[in-house]
């Protein structure tokens, strides 16, 4: 198994075709303050993901077996314990002598283009899952782990958001970005060109890009009028 750290570090740069339109740079700015706050947040999110759960992973000749009492403590110290910075959705539950934690990450990252040699800051949303099931068979077979990049977008689609959407606070990016994380399964089954709507009426727009959602630029909602 690897660990979240591993899984993000190690984590190939997509490759999408970036657009050049010049964006404000005031809007610039703001989503690469966004993109900064989420980065600071990484390494404190994969350091303390070890700490909760390094001794839990199977290894060759060590099967851990932990309490149930102590399994059942562990999603509120996830819940609370874990950066809330680029949270965007989790679900915490030890039910049935099995704890299942999914949670839908915004997280700083690079994104390199077909024609470039150079790269752009970019925005990733990952999911991470953690299943453990102490008494499943055979033994061993109870942990399941799972870090996994849903979609990407670069500093300059991230600044259209800003510069296109209705609201465009730093709460209300960070809620349409969850959204474009929560409708990533459907678009990622179906593949090709995608529009996610968010709620003020404005769409994500890309196209899926090898395992990814690549989001190519922010359609505000006048402009869909």
């Amino acid at each position: 198994m690897t660990s979240a750290a591993a899984a993000v570090s190690d984590r190939p740069r997509p490759a999408v075709p970036l657009t050049k339109d010049r964006v404000p740079a005031e809007f610039i700015g703001k989503a690469r303050t966004l993109r900064a706050l989420l980065s600071s947040a990484d390494s404190t999110y994969d350091k303390l993901f070890e700490v909760i759960f390094a001794r839990f992973r199977p290894r060759p000749g060590f099967i851990p077996m932990p309490r149930h009492a102590f399994l059942a403590r562990v999603p509120g110290v996830y819940r609370d314990t874990m950066p809330r910075t680029g949270r965007l959705r989790l679900t915490a539950t030890w039910t049935n002598k099995e704890l299942r934690i999914t949670e839908l990450r915004a997280r700083g990252n690079t994104i390199t283009a077909l024609d470039w040699d150079d790269f752009e800051l970019a925005v990733e949303i990952a999911i991470h899952a953690i299943v453990i099931a102490p008494t499943a068979k055979p033994p061993g077979s109870g942990f399941r782990e799972v870090h996994q990049t849903v979609a990407g977008l670069g500093l300059h689609a991230l600044a259209r958001r800003y510069q296109r959407g209705a609201d465009q606070n730093d709460t209300a990016v960070v809620r349409d970005l969850a959204a474009l994380g929560t409708a990533c399964a459907p678009a990622l089954a179906k593949g090709g060109e995608f529009r996610i709507p968010v709620a003020d009426g404005g769409v994500w727009v890309g196209s899926k890009v090898e395992s990814y959602l690549l989001v190519r630029t922010y359609i505000g909602p006048e402009m869909r009028s």
